[in-house]
């Protein structure tokens, strides 16, 4: 058995759904519109794609690259993790440190070493290797001599270092600065 519906309540619904397409409406129209115009050229446009760096990294701070082609759109994005950066910023200075110098290097927040990093220490064995860092708020020192003998931590089972751990294992001492 079918119920009719009143003229009254058939008016209110109609007028619920046209309330209801016009606040559509009005939000769809707020929103930015991008207007693209249609060219031969751009219809037989063939996307070629880059790897882009967006934000450079750098000691403790991610940075950001995107596969990007020229005109605009990002097909992949990907973190470069900072710690990438302070690996190869550190062995960068190391390695073209001068014969018989001194690295001063500012680690920030960053107080972990690697076994590649003491490894390329220890192939600058005329290089003095100072580093600063950040550690519960208090700002460290350690240096590593020149011909200071890497032995003791390239040859366990250990891939990565605390400073303070690090110096132990080599005789080092780490000073507080603040």
């Amino acid at each position: 058995m079918e119920v009719q519906e009143s003229k009254g309540v058939q008016d209110r619904k109609w007028k619920t759904l046209i309330l209801i397409f016009k606040v559509y409406i009005n939000q769809v129209a707020e929103q930015p519109v991008e207007y693209v115009e249609s060219s031969p050229e751009a219809s037989s446009h063939t996307h070629s794609f880059n790897w882009v760096t967006v934000t450079e990294p750098s000691v403790g701070v991610d940075g950001l690259e995107e596969y990007r082609c020229s005109c605009g759109p990002v097909e992949q994005s990907q973190v470069i993790p900072g710690s990438q950066f302070y690996v190869k910023d550190m062995f960068g200075n190391i390695k073209d440190a001068p014969v018989n110098g001194t690295v001063e290097y500012d680690a920030g927040t960053w107080h972990t070493i690697s076994d590649y990093v003491l490894k390329k220490m220890s192939e600058r064995p005329d290089a003095t290797v100072t580093v600063k860092f950040i550690y519960k708020g208090k700002t460290y020192q350690i240096i590593f001599p020149a011909g200071t003998d890497y032995t003791a931590v390239l040859n366990d089972e250990d891939m990565m270092y605390g400073y303070f751990g690090v110096a132990e294992k080599l005789g080092l001492t780490v000073t507080e600065l603040d």
